[in-house]
Formats: structure tokens, C-alpha cells, sequence
């Protein structure tokens, strides 16, 4: 009689939400026969496309404004050599700049494929930005997902009936990160750590910064930084070197500053509403090849607390 008296009240000790995650874990674990593989993103390639007409602009713009090579080169000083250097400096940022960003791109469709638990998790929050239709791939459906339960007072989503279909996950996401139209809000992970607490489950321990742009003061923070790049081409090299300035060390100098400017204006209008640092717990399973998170949503009430995965 004692054991049987036992029973319901440790049964009475767990939360309904643990109780419903525990059961949505082991119905996730079940072998699926109908599982497919989880490809990488494809459309992270598209990213090439444009990154790919960067040399032949490149080349165009170097070729319209040739340097001016000293006539005597033994009598030349480094005032002479500037032009020439400069543009050597040019052509060596824009190569840098390409190789950079092909090689960025590349590692990312590399790594989204959720093969592992990490790269299950990166590949999450990159769709999150910008695929959010492919969601629904990374995480396991869900009939009545904790939305709209409060995320932050600052980052809240709207109500939507499930979580089944890309649809729901991509409204989901986009209006978490969307849903404010003034705003931008740039989430990125910077730290990342998984530990595995039984076969085939992992807990990833996330730190996300997320930060809140105003949309129309960044833009006009960008407007006087591109006309101070633009302006040597729009004076154009004869009216530059009438200065007795060499051509390609304006440019050079126009660039550098309109970093600075566009910073000091960023900072100025007030561009940035603020920063945070969030840390999150994501449970995750492997199901077939690939890894799984067991929530699509921000963060589940079952993840603040894993006892029960004890």
C-alpha cells in the first residue's frame, strides 16, 4: 500500500510542462522510417552571385583610372611612388575582400548541414536571419508551442496556432526579429558550448548578442559616408591631380575616412538603440543522421529548468 500511495505523489511533483517535454523527447527519439537527410542550405551559395561580380567591377575601375608612374624613376621620390601605391593598395583590399568573403561563404554552406549538435545550432540561428522557412527541417514540430509566451519585454513575437509547417516557423521568427518595422534586430552567435546528458541528446549552452538598429538612422548615417568615397570619381582624376594630389592616395584617403565618418555618425544619430548579451539553453536529438532541436521557439519553459532530463 505504501508504494502505491508513492507513485501519485512523486507523479504530482513534476511540472505539466515537464511532463509534456519528457514525453515529446521520447516520441522524438523513436525511429522514423520516413526521416530524410538534412541537406546543407543551398541558398547560402546564392550569396556568390553578386560577390562574383566584384572582380570584373574591380578590374573595370582600375583599368578607367590607371596610376601615374614616375618618368624618372631614379630621380622619383616616395611622393611619386604614392600613386602607384596606393592603387596597389586598392587592387590588394578589393582581392583580400573577395578571397575573404568566397572563403566565408563557402565554410557556411559547409557547416549547414546539422550533422552534429553544434552545427545543428549554428545552422539554426542562421536561418533564423535569413532562411527562416528551413526551420522547420531544424527543429521538431510542435501542435501548441509556449508562444506567445513573453520573451523579453523588448523582443516579443505574435501568437500563431502551431508550429508544423515553414510558414509557421518563418511568421514565427520574423516577428520576433521583424515585427518592429523602425527596427533591425541583428542576432549572432558568439559563444557556444554542448554537453550531452544521455545517448542521442544534447544541451547547448548559447550566448546570442542581439542588437536593435534604428533602420532609418542607420541609412542616413550610410548617405555621407558613400558620397565621401564616391567624391575622387565624381571630381574626377584631372581636377584631383590639379591639386598636385595624387589620384589613388585621395581615394585611399576618401575610404579611410568614410569608415570613420560612417562610425561617428552611426554613433551620432543615435543608429544603435541598444545591445545585449542573451543566454539560452537549447535541448536537442539526434534523429537519423541529423541533430534536432526540440523546440523551435526562443526558448521553452522546459529549457530554463532540464531537471527533468535528469
Amino acid at each position: 500500500m505504501a508504494g502505491v500511495a508513492i507513485k501519485p505523489a512523486a507523479r504530482a511533483e513534476v511540472a505539466p510542462h515537464h511532463r509534456a517535454a519528457k514525453a515529446r523527447l521520447a516520441a522524438a527519439l523513436k525511429p522514423d522510417p520516413n526521416l530524410q537527410r538534412i541537406g546543407p542550405d543551398r541558398r547560402i551559395l546564392f550569396a556568390l552571385v553578386p560577390l562574383c561580380l566584384l572582380p570584373f567591377a574591380a578590374a573595370a575601375l582600375l583599368a578607367l583610372h590607371p596610376p601615374l608612374w614616375p618618368a624618372d624613376v631614379q630621380a622619383a621620390t616616395w611622393r611619386d611612388w604614392l600613386d602607384p601605391a596606393c592603387f596597389a593598395l586598392v587592387g590588394l583590399a578589393i582581392i583580400t575582400l573577395f578571397s575573404w568573403r568566397c572563403l566565408h561563404v563557402v565554410g557556411l554552406f559547409a557547416s549547414s548541414r546539422p550533422d552534429t549538435p553544434q552545427a545543428a545550432l549554428q545552422a539554426f540561428y542562421h536561418a533564423a536571419r535569413h532562411h527562416p522557412a528551413r526551420l522547420a527541417l531544424l527543429a521538431r514540430a510542435q501542435e501548441n508551442p509556449e508562444s506567445p509566451r513573453p520573451v523579453y519585454h523588448w523582443l516579443t513575437a505574435g501568437a500563431v496556432p502551431s508550429l508544423r509547417e515553414p510558414k509557421s516557423f518563418a511568421r514565427y521568427w520574423q516577428a520576433l526579429l521583424r515585427g518592429n518595422p523602425t527596427l533591425q534586430r541583428h542576432v549572432k552567435l558568439i559563444d557556444l558550448g554542448v554537453h550531452s546528458p544521455r545517448a542521442d541528446v544534447a544541451v547547448g549552452e548559447v550566448t546570442l548578442r542581439v542588437r536593435s538598429i534604428r533602420r532609418a538612422r542607420a541609412q542616413l548615417a550610410m548617405l555621407p559616408a558613400l558620397l565621401l568615397a564616391a567624391l575622387p570619381f565624381v571630381l574626377g582624376p584631372a581636377w584631383v591631380r590639379q591639386q598636385e594630389v595624387p589620384f589613388w592616395g585621395a581615394v585611399v584617403a576618401c575610404w579611410v575616412s568614410a569608415l570613420g565618418l560612417h562610425w561617428a555618425m552611426f554613433r551620432a544619430f543615435g543608429a544603435l538603440a541598444e545591445t545585449r548579451l542573451v543566454e539560452l539553453r537549447k535541448v536537442l536529438f539526434r534523429a537519423g543522421y541529423n541533430w534536432r532541436l526540440l523546440h523551435g521557439e526562443w526558448e521553452a519553459e522546459a529549457e530554463t529548468d532540464l531537471s527533468w532530463l535528469d
